[in-house]
């Protein structure tokens, strides 16, 4: 599965790179708005891991190996990063300059800390799959840097478009969106397993449907303290932020499906514990997180930066496909295993 895994991650960033730079037009963000969707679903579902297994959580650990073996696929983003970083013109502080926002610091603190999430990821997992003494050691790193990269996705790479639109709620609420995609991925999976006649992966799937049913209430909160405190705040500087994008129909159009997608289908439905029985419901309430993870990042950079839609999708499907095949490569080894 490793090499497999490389394979693509290879084939995917070269691919995404040649295209980003021949066929990408001035300014274009359609690969940062693929890094930033995979880059969440990636490192979300270690986080996860990690953060489960520091908390010693019995319930992750029946797929907790098979999951970590996504870690090859953190390569990819640092190389992604550097590509889509060769032409900063596009943000509004490239003409504003500061000590902290300038192209070359710029990228090379983002490069470094994706780079250092990979590192700090492949030690982890391996630590852990190995059952090594200091493997809790080795999760706080990675949760650290986790932290770290996933903040500065909200500050560096989507917030500073807006400068000098300021926001302390964005980095939480980017790292507590991966983490939600990971469950989201955890239940993904045990769902097929589950559905394919893997009955030892129920609990599971259930228990990773109720952190699911709790994280999306934590969404929530976490959204609503973001408005509220830029609506009593009443700063010029953070309500034109929300005022450009509510008095756009299509932005907003984006920020009520993010919503629906991220809180009111997943809430609502997974109230009764049957629904976080159902592996068909749960992949419903699967793919409605994971289309709200899209429609969020497309609600920020879509008014304010060049997204090309046909590019998107390409970059999107590109850098997933290495994705897809290790969920299908992991799926089989444990149906494999069980045979």
């Amino acid at each position: 599965m490793k090499t497999l895994i490389w394979t693509a991650s290879a084939v995917a960033v070269a691919a995404a790179a040649g295209l980003h730079l021949t066929m990408g037009p001035a300014g274009d963000t359609s690969l940062l708005l693929a890094i930033i969707f995979w880059t969440a679903v990636t490192q979300g579902v270690i986080a996860l891991c990690a953060a489960a297994e520091l908390a010693e959580g019995d319930w992750i650990k029946p797929v907790k190996d098979s999951l970590l073996k996504i870690w090859p696929l953190l390569a990819m983003f640092p190389v992604a990063f550097l590509v889509y970083g060769l032409d900063l013109h596009h943000y509004k502080w490239h003409h504003h300059q500061t000590a902290w926002v300038e192209p070359r610091l710029f990228l090379w603190r983002n490069v470094a800390a994706l780079a250092l999430t990979f590192v700090a990821g492949a030690s982890y997992a391996n630590a852990s799959m190995k059952k090594s003494p200091r493997t809790g050691v080795f999760a706080v790193v990675y949760l650290f840097f986790f932290v770290v990269t996933q903040s500065l996705v909200g500050m560096d790479w989507v917030m500073s478009f807006e400068y000098p639109f300021i926001s302390t709620m964005l980095p939480a609420l980017f790292f507590i969106e991966s983490i939600f995609a990971g469950i989201a991925l955890t239940v993904l999976f045990t769902a097929v397993l589950v559905m394919k006649g893997r009955t030892d992966k129920f609990a599971t799937m259930k228990d990773a449907a109720t952190l699911m049913f709790g994280f999306s209430l934590l969404w929530a909160g976490l959204f609503f303290a973001e408005y509220l405190t830029i609506w009593y705040a009443n700063i010029p500087e953070e309500v034109a932020f929300f005022h450009k994008r509510v008095n756009d129909h299509f932005a907003l159009g984006l920020m009520v499906y993010s919503f629906a997608g991220y809180f009111l289908l997943p809430f609502i439905s997974l109230i009764p514990s049957r629904s976080r029985s159902s592996p068909a419901w749960l992949l419903v309430v699967v793919t409605s997180i994971f289309s709200a993870l899209l429609v969020r990042k497309l609600f920020f950079l879509v008014p304010v930066s060049n997204v090309s839609f046909p590019l998107t999708t390409v970059h999107w499907l590109l850098l997933g496909a290495p994705v897809v095949l290790f969920a299908i490569a992991a799926l089989k080894t444990e149906l494999t295993a069980e045979s």
